[in-house]
């Protein structure tokens, strides 16, 4: 093999990397992207999970006082 055959099989694999790494460049863009979109949809997530348990806890308090309420005005009813 030629020197200048040398220098061409450089430059063509040379030029199959850049390919290669602009492609990789291009993938890791578009990962950064989905990272960056699971971060934001996990914060939003999360909020809503406090939401959610806030709720929950605020409705077990309701039926809990509902319930003392029921038992006090069943407890006034004279057995039949």
């Amino acid at each position: 093999m030629t020197t200048d055959e040398r220098i061409d099989a450089i430059a063509k694999t040379l030029e199959q990397a850049t390919g290669v790494v602009a492609a990789l460049a291009g993938t890791v863009a578009a990962h950064d992207r989905q990272i960056g979109a699971l971060i934001t949809a996990t914060a939003e997530l999360k909020a809503t999970v406090a939401a959610t348990s806030a709720s929950v806890a605020e409705l077990k308090a309701t039926v809990s006082d509902l319930t003392r309420e029921w038992q006090a005005y069943l407890r006034r009813i004279p057995p039949q």
